[in-house]
């Protein structure tokens, strides 16, 4: 019974390894494309206000993706690699119960 529950553990802290693994990816790679969007926006041609307007555009967008980027470090650091060693360490425990059980 308690191997059952702790298999059924592993399926979902897998799955949610999975997930946030993705997240980050999409994250990265939203950043990424947010930060390519800025580089290539140049609008030098505007004068005035509507030029102040325009760069700040710019600014805010490069802003946008640091924080998608800080974002998909977050999930990497705080919450994938945790849950790895939460993983591991039920692995570790599983096997443990199962020589247990075999005695």
């Amino acid at each position: 019974m308690l191997y059952a529950r702790m298999k059924q553990g592993k399926h979902i802290s897998d799955e949610l390894s999975a997930f946030f693994r993705e997240r980050s990816l999409i994250e990265e790679e939203f950043s990424n494309r947010l930060n390519k969007l800025a580089k290539t926006f140049n609008p030098k041609e505007e004068l005035g206000t509507l030029r102040d307007a325009l760069e700040d555009l710019k600014l805010e967008t490069e802003k946008t993706a640091r924080a998608h980027q800080e974002l998909a470090n977050d999930i990497r650091l705080k919450i994938e690699k945790p849950l790895n060693e939460f993983i591991s360490t039920q692995t570790s425990l599983r096997k443990n119960v199962t020589r247990f059980e075999a005695n």
